[in-house]
């Protein structure tokens, strides 16, 4: 696939704009990785879900709004989106976010599957990580929490290291 697809490189300083970048986005990202991702974890758990704001008309007049409109000059996060509800603050108030539960499945039903997977007898990544280090860190997880994120990211990182036999 070619670069210049996503991209459109006429400006002066010959990098995307902003507004390519999020036409990009919406080709590849969204589609193949966040709504993906969001049908995954919402349906495994039994959950009725969607992502917000993928409704056509809401995307298209968005994306045709200036860059500097967008963000406003001090780059103030979802300026627009806070000015439309500006009126109506009780819609701020009932967001919830959803957070995989890693800490549990860590400590549970994949605490051997992870043992696995940061062992060398996997993948020997011992250039690059302490992987008996690692294994304390799980079982100090299984005894008592440990921070889940750090060893689900390394799990990731073993598994790809693997994969691209680095």
């Amino acid at each position: 696939m070619s670069v210049k697809k996503h991209f459109n490189f006429s400006n002066s300083y010959n990098t995307p704009e902003l507004n390519n970048l999020m036409f990009r986005d919406l080709e590849t990202w969204v589609v193949n990785d966040i709504c993906l991702r969001n049908d995954k974890i919402y349906s495994n758990k039994g959950i009725e879900a969607r992502v917000p704001f993928l409704d056509k008309e809401i995307i298209d007049n968005f994306l045709m709004y200036p860059e500097f409109k967008k963000y406003g000059l001090c780059f103030e996060n979802k300026k627009i989106l806070k000015s439309i509800f500006q009126k109506d603050k009780s819609f701020l108030k009932k967001k919830y976010g959803f957070n995989p539960p890693f800490a549990s499945w860590l400590k549970e039903e994949m605490f051997l599957f992870a043992k696995q997977i940061l062992s060398k007898d996997y993948y020997d990544s011992s250039h690059l990580i302490d992987l008996n280090n690692v294994g304390k860190l799980l079982e100090i997880h299984k005894e008592r929490y440990y921070n889940p994120y750090l060893l689900w990211n390394i799990m990731n990182f073993q598994i790809f290291l693997k994969q691209n036999k680095f």
